[in-house]
C-alpha cells in the first residue's frame, strides 16, 4: 500500500512539474515544413509519406509497413525541428523548484515501481526490524 501511495505522489509531482515547465515555454515561430539549405525537406517527406501510404494499401507487407511508419516518424521529427521555442525568464529559485519537483517525482516513481519488485517483505522497510 505504501508503494502505491509513493507511486501516485511521484506521478502527481512529475505531472505538475512538467505542466509548470511547459507553461514557461513559448513558441516564437512555426513553419510547417523544415528547410535545410533552401530545400523544403518537409514537403518532400509529405510526398514520400503519401506515396508510401498508397504502396501500403496496394501491397501490405512488413517492408511497406516499416517504410511507412519510419517516414511518418521522420516527418514528425522535421515538424519538431521547425519549431523555434524559448524558455521565458525564470529566476534560479523557480527553475530549481520546477526541476526539483520533476526529479523528486521521478525518484518516487522509480523507488515504488522498479526497485521494490525483487525485495523480500522484511527488506522493504528498514524501520520494521
Amino acid at each position: 500500500m505504501k508503494q502505491l501511495g509513493q507511486a501516485l505522489l511521484g506521478f502527481v509531482l512529475v505531472v505538475i512539474g512538467c505542466i509548470v515547465f511547459l507553461m514557461n515555454i513559448h513558441v516564437s515561430s512555426f513553419s510547417f515544413f523544415w528547410r535545410y539549405r533552401n530545400v523544403n525537406v518537409g514537403a518532400f517527406l509529405l510526398i514520400l509519406v503519401a506515396i508510401s501510404f498508397i504502396t501500403l494499401l496496394v501491397k501490405y507487407n512488413k517492408l511497406t509497413v516499416g517504410v511507412f511508419w519510419s517516414l511518418v516518424a521522420v516527418f514528425f521529427i522535421t515538424i519538431i525541428l521547425s519549431l523555434d521555442f524559448y524558455i521565458t525568464y525564470l529566476s534560479a529559485f523557480e527553475l530549481v523548484l520546477i526541476i526539483g519537483t520533476i526529479c523528486v517525482g521521478i525518484a518516487l516513481l522509480l523507488k515504488s515501481l522498479v526497485f521494490t519488485k525483487g525485495m523480500k517483505e522484511e527488506d522493504k522497510d528498514p524501520y520494521l526490524k
